[in-house]
């Protein structure tokens, strides 16, 4: 017999073992019982189920050899809560006031290391029955795809929309300065001269700009 928290196997579950009460728990159960005949005079119906059941439970524990179940422990766990102002244990405490009992067929390790095998794999089944079919892509990917699209098709009009202005503005401009400068580098102003001029350079200018508007596209 051990505390529980001494066990070395950590993987054995609590509620397969018994327990055996030690004299700190068994002395604040038989102060409640003991005050059974107080607990007549009042009409507080919770505390005389409370104290019905925890008699039942002592009584069945005195024929097995002083020992509890998990159960049993819980609803003696219960009991004081409604009987005992004083009782301030948490239940993992009043775990570790009792000696725990390990079964016998928990001692086989072969059994032991079967039993939690095929608690795996029939979890993993249940898990893969669960899964299946579901969609893992979350139900609105869509959508967001769908706005995602629209943003880049939105932010590439707009670098077009750019492109486009600053090549005209571009072409514009170099008309006007190549006609301005060919006016000021003649000796005389000639006005077709000017234009045919601003034209072929201008002409060049925006072949170049459609060239760069092409590669943005």
């Amino acid at each position: 017999m051990v505390k529980l928290s001494e066990l070395s196997d950590k993987q054995l579950d609590p509620r397969e073992c018994q327990y055996r009460l030690n004299g700190k728990i068994r002395k604040i159960i038989s102060k409640c019982l003991d005050k059974q005949d107080d607990h007549d005079d009042c009409d507080d119906e919770n505390k005389d189920l409370a104290l019905d059941k925890l008699k039942t439970i002592m009584d069945q524990e005195e024929g097995n050899k002083q020992m509890v179940s998990y159960d049993d422990l819980t609803e003696i766990h219960k009991c004081l809560q409604h009987l005992d102002s004083t009782y301030q244990l948490f239940f993992y405490q009043l775990l570790e006031e009792t000696n725990t009992i390990i079964p016998k067929n928990n001692k086989a390790p072969e059994l032991k290391a079967r039993l939690a095998r095929l608690k795996c794999e029939a979890a993993a089944k249940e898990y893969k029955a669960m899964t299946d079919g579901i969609n893992l892509v979350p139900s609105n990917s869509k959508q967001n795809q769908a706005s995602a699209n629209s943003i880049n098709e939105v932010r590439q009009i707009k670098t077009l929309i750019t492109a486009l202005i600053n090549g005209v503005m571009v072409v514009f401009c170099s008309f006007f300065f190549v006609y301005k400068a060919v006016e000021y580098s003649l000796p005389q102003p000639n006005i077709n001269v000017q234009i045919l001029v601003a034209i072929i350079v201008t002409s060049i200018i925006a072949i170049a700009e459609l060239y760069f508007f092409i590669r943005v596209m």
